[in-house]
Formats: C-alpha cells, structure tokens, sequence
C-alpha cells in the first residue's frame, strides 16, 4: 500500500503536480538524514547531502523504476553521496573522529540546536560505538546502519548496495562481530 502511494506521487510529481513531491520529501527525509548522520558523523554534511539526496531524486525522478520501491532508490542514492564523501575525506585526511565530535558540540553552542540524534551521539556510550564504528569497512559500515539502525530488511539493503542477500547478511554479521570486538577492546583499555 504504501509502496503504491509512493508510486502515485511520483506519477503526480511527473505529470506537473509540485506537491506530490514534497509529500515524498516530508515522508523520507528524516530516515535518509538519519542514515547519512550515523556514516558522515557530521550533522552540517548529512544535512547537506539529504537535501542533494532529494534534489537528485527530483531531477532524476523521469528515471525511477517502479519495479523498486522508491526508498530504495532514495536510499541508493544517498549511499552513492556517502561513499562519495568518504572517499574525499579520506583523500583529503581530513578530520578525526574526536574533530568531528567537537564540530558537533561546537555547533550546538553557537546558536544551532542539535536534535535527538545529535544528543544521543553525544554521551559516553555514543561516543564509544561511533569509535569503534569508524573502523568499519564503509560496506560493513553501510550495511550495519541500513539494517539495525534504519531497519531495513536484507533484500531492501541487497538493493541499494547491489549485493547479493547472502553477502549483505554477511557483512551485517562480520559488521556487529567486528563492533563487538571493537567495543570489548575499548572497554579492556578503559576507553
């Protein structure tokens, strides 16, 4: 059903309808904010990148399949603009984890209020998954955050990766054996 409506307000958007598309956009918006804030970290840069997240969807939306749900597609490209900045980042040897951190509380001193994931990132044992994440492949990494986090099933995740359903339940499961470990080594050195 709700697949269909998605289809629906595509067609509408597609057929010169100008809010179809915002109904969209006021339905996913927040869980592809979500997704790319828990792989970028930074508040500023998934807002930035779920705002080109939609902006893409509108200009491409000619090119959506409907054999798909939609928020895969949405999810598939918001991937490929996380990738994207990872891969910059790393190029760039941009900031540290710790940096990262001190821009978001920085950020929430100056006048910008950060929001119920942003707060939560922020105590200890935020602190200390989002450590032990960043050690992650970016595809355990994707793969963990689309599945226990956004809560989509192995096929939904299959999809958007362009895996097959067994590697994605894979990496799901090397990711949380790997974070485990991760967390139970910080916490044996009193991190």
């Amino acid at each position: 059903m709700l697949q269909e409506t998605d289809r629906t307000l595509i067609r509408q958007h597609l057929a010169g309808d100008r809010e179809a598309f915002d109904q969209l956009v006021l339905k996913y918006y927040r869980p592809i904010y979500q997704f790319l804030y828990r792989m970028l970290v930074v508040h500023e840069r998934a807002e930035d990148l779920a705002q080109e997240t939609f902006l893409r969807a509108y200009r491409a939306a000619g090119s959506y399949n409907p054999r798909y749900r939609f928020s895969t597609w949405l999810y598939t490209i918001a991937k490929n603009l996380a990738r994207n900045e990872m891969q910059r980042r790393r190029r760039e040897s941009r900031m540290s984890f710790r940096g990262e951190l001190e821009e978001l509380v920085d950020a929430g001193q100056s006048g910008s209020q950060p929001g119920p994931v942003e707060i939560a990132s922020l105590n200890e044992e935020g602190k200390r998954v989002r450590q032990a994440m960043e050690g992650l492949g970016d595809n355990l990494k994707m793969a963990l955050i689309l599945g226990h986090y956004q809560g989509l099933s192995y096929k939904e995740i299959s999809e958007i990766l362009r895996r097959p359903r067994g590697t994605i339940k894979s990496w799901v499961f090397r990711a949380k054996r790997e974070l485990i470990k991760r967390l139970r080594d910080m916490e044996s050195r009193g991190l």
